[in-house]
Order: structure tokens, then sequence, then C-alpha cells
């Protein structure tokens, strides 16, 4: 079963999201910065969804930035990735989608509309999934 990895700096956040997903029956894991997620990413090949934030806590370290970098990656270019921030300026939400992002759900949110989008993405929890096509 791939594993959702969960990059948000608030750790009331990041629980909350973490419960919703736990309940679902989806195997979580969470970083609180870019560069923690990045350790996570290359050492866990189970990690079939990142879930991210854009605010990160520090100006440098934004979510935005830590997706530019991941997708110079050849091991993480099409990695599916569903923002959730509350940062919804037109600027961040276009620099996202031209990341290619699965989806950018705005917070606050209701846990059904994110559990459908993951459930979009990677299929009900148990689901096998589908190596992405070149």
């Amino acid at each position: 079963m791939a594993k959702i990895l969960i990059v948000e700096d608030d750790p009331n956040v990041a629980g909350f999201l973490s419960t919703i997903l736990r309940g679902a029956g989806y195997l979580c894991a969470s970083a609180s910065t870019g560069a923690q997620a990045r350790q996570l990413l290359d050492a866990d090949p189970d990690i079939g969804l990142l879930l991210l934030d854009h605010n990160l806590g520090d100006a440098s370290d934004t979510g935005l930035n830590f997706l530019q970098a991941l997708r110079q990656s050849p091991s993480h270019q099409r990695l599916p990735v569903i923002v959730c921030s509350g940062d919804s300026r037109g600027t961040v939400v276009s620099g996202f989608l031209g990341q290619k992002v699965s989806d950018f759900i705005k917070k606050p949110f209701r846990p059904e509309r994110l559990l459908g989008d993951v459930q979009r993405v990677l299929g009900a929890p148990g689901t096998p999934v589908a190596a992405p096509s070149a």
C-alpha cells in the first residue's frame, strides 16, 4: 500500500491530517520541513503521495520551493502531490499548478474533500497502485 507523506510545519494541522487519513485506512508519515520531507522520500520508496503545505514556517522553505526542487529529481518528477494550504494567492496557486499538482485544497477544508482527492489519486486503502506511465 502506498504511504502518504504529510509536509506541514504546524503539528496540530499535521496531526489532524494524519488522523483523517489513518482513520480512512491510509498509512502516513510526517515532516515539518522540506529537508525532512526529502530525507523521508529518499529513504522510503513506498511513499506514493505528498500532501504539501505552502507555508513551512520559514520564508525560504516554502512548499512551492520544495516542490520545484523535487521535480528536478528523476525519481520524484511524477510523484502525485496534493497541496493543502491557507495561502491561496493567485501567484501561489498558479505556481503549484505549473508543477502539475493533483489538486490544491484551501484551508480550512472539509475532511470529505481531502479524502475524495486522496482516493482519486491513490485509490481506496489497500488498492494496489499502478506505476506511473512514462
